[in-house]
């Protein structure tokens, strides 16, 4: 009876250590997954910006280097984390808030990179480029919105005014620079 007893014990230690190395596995494929696609979409990023400001070879390799870091940077003021959605004014204040001051931060962020930028672009390409990164946020912002549906699915409109219509079946993300390019 002790050995059974024993021998079951053992096998739940087994698959409870399974299970969390299975979790500890699946966080690190997600993380994996967001490093590939925040790659990517920094790649996509550079190219629309490098063609769209008419940047030379001569400048390519410096505005890639330092918009690299711009980029890093101004995604690490960003917080990943969903508001909850409540009827409390209190939460929703307080979560305005909080966006408010992810955007300060992004915007510090944007004013200390205008003197690198300047040292490697010309007076119409600095002009021209907040202007067309906003561009391309908005494009990458619209398509997230279209994926995920600020409808949810559950009786919003889509812009056709629609009620609950969630595409059609089987269609895909977008590759990165497919959002962009529009």
């Amino acid at each position: 009876m002790k050995h059974l007893l024993l021998s079951a014990l053992i096998i739940a230690c087994a698959f409870c250590t399974s299970a969390q190395t299975e979790q500890k596995n699946t966080a690190n494929d997600r993380e994996a997954k967001r490093a590939e696609l925040n790659e990517k979409l920094l790649n996509a990023k550079l190219q629309v910006l490098i063609k769209k400001l008419d940047i030379t070879d001569a400048q390519k390799a410096q505005f890639t280097a330092i918009y690299t870091k711009y980029d890093n940077e101004v995604r690490a003021t960003m917080s990943h984390q969903r508001p909850t959605k409540s009827d409390d004014v209190k939460v929703v204040a307080e979560q305005l808030k909080s966006r408010l001051d992810q955007s300060k931060k992004a915007i510090d962020v944007q004013k200390k990179y205008v003197d690198e930028f300047a040292k490697v672009l010309n007076a119409r390409q600095l002009n021209k480029f907040l202007f067309t990164e906003k561009q391309i946020q908005n494009k990458l912002n619209k398509r997230k919105h279209e994926r995920h549906g600020d409808r949810g699915g559950k009786g919003g409109f889509d812009d056709r005014g629609h009620k609950g219509h969630k595409g059609p079946k089987g269609h895909k993300r977008p590759a990165p620079q497919e959002a962009i390019d529009d």
